[in-house]
């Protein structure tokens, strides 16, 4: 499938946030017509993306990297776009970071090559289909081992593809977290069985330090320096058994990659060319919430943008300082923060705070600070854009006068 043929996609009545005038259009049509937001073929509650937003992280994690050495492979589950993913390919990214064999289907079968799959794969009909990709040498999937129960279910798919492939990081982890050797000293054992597999090819080591903590004090970020710091330990250990001249080290979520950089740059090798690999990806959106809290700031770290809006309709002021708006946790992510109430369709800014969301009510508390009245239309930043992605199949996205300018289509 060819990025091109999502524009023409038409919008039908399943299309979240957009009005019957535009039901039986393409988007390429809908983007012809150059409308404004408020023009009638859209409806609330609907999400939009700023595209200076968007250039903005794109352009400036790309410059980043490139300043410091690192190569990116963002984490496009956050928007699971395979526009957005070209976007960041354009813009100098090396891989695609996925969670799930399903995700790197989907941007396979828009013609991308390299992704890593940051995660263990324990199905053995999805590590059958990676030594089945891996055969072609134009294609690059690497996914996670962890542990010799890992390396038997690799055994058995390899068994069954003669001459596939398997690409792997050895994953570190960390105690109470997500996967990964806890203890280096298994490290030796579990090599030694992966590299007598038939098609294995150990190409590094891996870790996340993103959930370690969700604050930037100095007693975190201490500790995520000593987990970055046992993933380049585990990779001195690691690459006695990589065959190649290159060593690969990453980590790096959208909230301490300066940690994972400062570590990673103090690493170095006799034997290999280390490669190292940030796999950022709610940059690209940022947010109004948790990245804007935790995502460094200082010395030459890129300067990122909020992109993502959620817009609903004022539908009751019934009480004195009570405003209620037309979307709620259907339309939302909210697992980390509530959105952040932002300005009036009129660019009005709008004061208050969402305290509460039902499914599809938005309470936003407290005197608004604009002239607003039932209809009028609300946007709000949010946390944490993962979770807000998830929820749209279609995006407008919006220019400095909020002129729809192009879609993004997820594939959740």
């Amino acid at each position: 499938m060819k990025i091109s043929d999502i524009y023409q996609e038409q919008v039908d009545f399943t299309h979240k946030g957009f009005s019957r005038k535009s039901i039986g259009r393409t988007l390429s049509e809908l983007i012809a017509e150059d409308p404004n937001l408020f023009g009638g073929n859209f409806t609330t509650p609907i999400a939009t993306l700023r595209q200076s937003a968007l250039a903005n992280n794109i352009s400036a994690m790309s410059k980043y990297c490139e300043e410091i050495g690192f190569e990116l492979a963002p984490h496009v589950k956050t928007h699971m776009s395979p526009q957005l993913a070209a976007e960041q390919m354009k813009f100098g990214a090396k891989y695609l970071t996925v969670a799930t064999m399903w995700q790197a289907r989907v941007f396979l079968e828009f013609g991308f090559k390299s992704i890593i799959i940051a995660n263990e794969v324990s199905d053995i009909s999805d590590l059958s289909e990676i030594a089945e990709i891996n055969r072609d040498p134009l294609y690059e999937v690497i996914c996670y081992v962890d542990s010799l129960a890992g390396a038997k279910l690799i055994t058995d798919a390899l068994a069954n593809t003669p001459s596939g492939s398997i690409h792997l990081f050895i994953e570190i982890g960390y105690k109470n977290g997500r996967g990964g050797v806890r203890d280096l000293s298994e490290l030796k054992a579990l090599c030694e069985t992966l590299v007598e597999i038939p098609g294995v090819i150990i190409r590094g080591v891996t870790g996340f330090e993103g959930n370690i903590s969700g604050e930037r004090t100095p007693e975190k970020i201490a500790e995520i320096e000593s987990f970055c710091n046992l993933i380049t330990d585990a990779a001195s250990l690691v690459s006695d058994y990589v065959y190649r001249p290159e060593l690969i080290v990453s980590a790096g979520g959208s909230g301490f990659f300066d940690v994972v950089v400062k570590v990673f740059n103090n690493f170095s090798s006799t034997t290999h060319r280390i490669r190292r690999i940030l796999r950022s990806g709610g940059y690209i959106s940022f947010d109004d919430g948790f990245y804007g809290r935790i995502s460094p700031s200082a010395g030459n770290a890129p300067k990122f943008e909020a992109a993502i809006e959620v817009w609903g309709s004022v539908v009751s002021q019934a009480e004195s300082g009570l405003t209620l708006l037309n979307f709620g946790k259907r339309d939302v992510g909210i697992d980390l923060d509530n959105p952040v109430p932002s300005r009036t369709a009129q660019n009005s800014k709008v004061s208050g705070s969402i305290t509460k969301l039902n499914d599809q009510h938005a309470f936003l508390i407290g005197e608004p600070g604009a002239e607003m009245k039932v209809g009028d239309w609300v946007a709000c930043g949010i946390s944490h854009p993962c979770t807000t992605f998830d929820k749209w199949r279609i995006f407008p996205v919006l220019d400095e006068q909020d002129r729809v300018i192009d879609y993004i289509r997820t594939y959740f």
